[in-house]
């Protein structure tokens, strides 16, 4: 194996290990996601991956994708976003 293979499967070991795909299941909380669809960090994708693993496992989920939103959500107003979690936890978390 070669430095650069190495470091290849090192970078997607360290991807795997850091994904939450890789580790939902009936155990899993539930989750609330609050993501922005112009977002070119985390993209859209992966929550909407996430979110459909969790109903695939029975786990309560939400989904809230904001319009014209990149990954800087602090730089917006999410007051009625997080009503809306408050509400979602009250119901799903003890």
């Amino acid at each position: 194996m070669n430095f650069l293979t190495s470091q290849i499967l090192n970078a997607a070991s360290h991807v795997r290990s850091a994904s939450p795909l890789f580790f939902t299941s009936g155990n899993s909380v539930p989750t609330y996601f609050i993501h922005g669809n112009k977002d070119e960090i985390v993209l859209v994708e992966q929550s909407m991956k996430a979110h459909n693993l969790l109903i695939k496992h029975n786990i309560p989920t939400e989904l809230i994708l904001l319009k014209d939103i990149d990954h800087d959500l602090l730089s917006i107003n999410l007051e009625s976003e997080f009503r809306k979690v408050d509400s979602f936890l009250c119901i799903h978390v003890n």
